[in-house]
């Protein structure tokens, strides 16, 4: 696990080149504190961030080449097959010089080129350098677990594993992206390409791209969501073919040089994951969680009873409200985009205590889109049940009613029948309301057309089934980045077992009753752990790692004065938004008579987002001194 970034030019490069590659490289030391390197030829820049993961020796330095010296490559995550990808190379004749997953992707470039991606498993984000045809290939992996920012400006391609690394390059733009701001206002994230910096995009997950001597892009997808299956398999057969993928893919995420551990929230998905990881360790595994004070928040207890029936040598970290305070700006310089989740916080203080012990960690992240996990969901399934019953003429009687007596269940049949079941799934992840949206002073309109696109791809399948796939392509993203951030901040490596491509790929082609039954998400799973994890935890309502966020806005000291910076003059919400509107939400969740917590947080973490990255009064957070030995 590292970080990665380059520049590749249309014209050859000058002698600011080393010094400019080794500013990018560094701004991401915490990816990679245990060693550096970079590569500068005739018209590119290759930089490198090591975290040693896998083969700890010299051998492993990055950015690595081939015999020849003519191809290139800094690489970015873990493959897990890459010793059967190495036999199958060397049985052609090629020569390693090291035991690394690194090396697989120069000579698996050599030989298979563009397909070498279809041979992957594992997390990655990659760039090669064929000096022999002058072409630039990068890939990221199927589900967009690993990260790959980019941008094409002023004849220079640069792309990096955090933004802040593409900023420290001249030809970067520096601005907001504000056809996306109302998306982010309404969602917490953006779908597609685009981010909220102007001129910086991501690679999508699953695709690779192609980039020539003169700059010219091609971006390729090379996997997708699996259509269902023309028939059900059988529930036994569901049960043990997901029991044994599961096993073979937290198998995989344990091939590491350095001590393992989990995240253990005391959830099902977590809990299986340790407890399937537990029995592969001669030891007991170590494992980690937090807790609050507030009980209705903390998960302590939940944690502990899965701890002692597995096993582990558990470490429970206790958290508080000036915790969270004191490490929000250091996560806003982590994150690099507006804080979407507010538990980050407490995962990245999860990720600094486990890194006193372990370098990797298993996590329970993606069961909740795979295999339908979330309260919404159900939600969604409920209504939708209830809508379909309804004859149409009612429909169309109750959507034309006044919208004063439309209330409650009416009002919710109404919606439905202007929207349609495929119109409401594509609003279903959101966490803002249109009333922020319609404060944002801008002149730029809500766009959904990138979510529209993937919604209208299932037309055809079940609502709740192209719900959940679009969730997989949009929703999970944000999640894998929150991951990716909250643990590389601590030099810590997060593995997902539960997105192991093929378990996704095979999950996907069962039909939804696998995962959604009787109004209970993660059938399959829950069937599974019965033999895996105590019963409590398998019928116990999910939390999702919630956080006192409304109370905290309410409190006199520690992050409710941090609201006051909406609405300073100089401040963006202020220039952005309409004020009275947003000094009304303020006022009213401040006296507790009206709940805008969700829709504050949004507003806020924009705001610590623009004074960070766009307007530099914030400043850079340096990396923990542990963390900063190698240079």
């Amino acid at each position: 696990m590292c970080g990665i970034c380059g520049f590749i030019q249309s014209e050859p490069v000058n002698g600011d080149a080393d010094a400019l590659i080794t500013r990018m490289r560094d701004e991401m030391i915490h990816r990679g504190p245990d060693g550096c390197g970079i590569h500068v030829g005739r018209t590119y820049a290759l930089g490198h961030r090591r975290l040693s993961i896998v083969d700890l020796s010299e051998h492993g330095h990055q950015p690595m080449t081939n015999a020849e010296r003519n191809v290139w490559v800094t690489y970015n995550g873990e493959i897990y097959n890459h010793a059967d990808i190495r036999a199958e190379l060397e049985s052609k004749g090629y020569a390693f010089q090291s035991h690394t997953d690194t090396e697989v992707l120069v000579h698996g470039w050599c030989e298979w080129g563009e397909r070498l991606v279809d041979k992957l498993n594992g997390m990655f984000a990659f760039c090669i350098v064929d000096e022999r045809t002058g072409t630039t290939f990068v890939a990221r992996d199927r589900l967009g677990i690993k990260p790959f920012f980019y941008f094409l400006n002023d004849g220079v391609f640069a792309f990096a594993s955090e933004v802040k690394s593409l900023l420290e390059h001249p030809a970067c733009p520096r601005d907001v992206n504000f056809a996306v701001m109302a998306e982010h206002l309404l969602f917490r994230h953006v779908a597609g390409p685009q981010t909220l910096f102007a001129g910086i995009d991501q690679l999508p997950a699953g695709c690779h791209m192609t980039v020539t001597r003169d700059l010219k892009t091609k971006v390729q997808r090379y996997w997708s969501i699996k259509e269902p299956y023309g028939h059900a398999p059988t529930d036994d057969d569901v049960f043990q073919q997901f029991s044994h993928a599961l096993q073979q893919s937290v198998q995989r995420r344990m091939m590491s040089d350095v001590p393992l551990g989990t995240q253990l929230s005391g959830g099902l998905d977590s809990s299986t994951v340790t407890r399937l990881a537990n029995d592969l360790t001669a030891h007991a595994i170590k494992t980690y969680s937090v807790g609050f004070s507030e009980e209705a928040y903390n998960e302590f207890p939940y944690s502990s009873q899965v701890a002692k029936a597995v096993g582990t040598d558990h470490c429970p970290i206790p958290v508080t409200a000036d915790d969270f305070h004191r490490e929000l700006d250091r996560i806003v310089w982590f994150m690099d985009i507006p804080i979407d989740h507010p538990n980050s916080i407490f995962l990245h203080l999860l990720c600094k205590r486990a890194k006193q012990e372990v370098t990797v960690m298993l996590t329970g992240e993606g069961a909740d889109e795979v295999l339908c996990g979330y309260q919404r969901y159900m939600h969604f399934q409920s209504v939708y049940e209830r809508f379909v019953g309804v004859p149409g003429a009612a429909r169309k009687l109750v959507a034309g009613l006044p919208n004063a007596l439309q209330r409650g269940k009416l009002s919710t049949l109404s919606e439905w029948q202007r929207q349609s079941p495929l119109g409401i799934a594509l609003r279903n992840s959101a966490f803002g309301s249109d009333h922020l949206v319609d404060l944002l002073t801008t002149g730029h309109p809500l766009d959904l057309s990138v979510r529209r696109r993937i919604i209208d791809q299932y037309k055809n399948h079940a609502p709740i089934d192209a719900l959940l796939r679009m969730d997989q392509q949009v929703y999970l993203g944000s999640i894998l980045h929150r991951q990716d951030r909250v643990s590389m901040g601590a030099a810590v490596e997060a593995r997902v077992p539960l997105l192991d491509h093929t378990l996704v790929d095979m999950v996907d082609q069962w039909p939804i009753t696998t995962k959604l039954r009787n109004g209970v998400g993660k059938h399959v799973l829950r069937q599974v752990g019965q033999d895996l994890v105590p019963m409590d935890i398998i019928t116990r309502a999910k939390m999702g790692f919630p956080v006192p966020i409304r109370e905290w806005f309410r409190a006199d000291g520690g992050l409710s004065p941090r609201l006051d910076l909406l609405t300073d003059s100089d401040s963006a919400v202020a220039q952005w938004f309409d004020n009275r509107g947003v000094r009304h939400m303020i006022d009213t969740h401040r006296n507790n008579t009206e709940d805008h917590a969700e829709d504050l947080w949004i507003l806020l973490a924009l705001e610590m987002w623009h004074r960070t990255f766009l307007r530099g009064s914030v400043q850079k957070q340096e990396p923990d001194r542990a963390l900063a030995a190698v240079s």
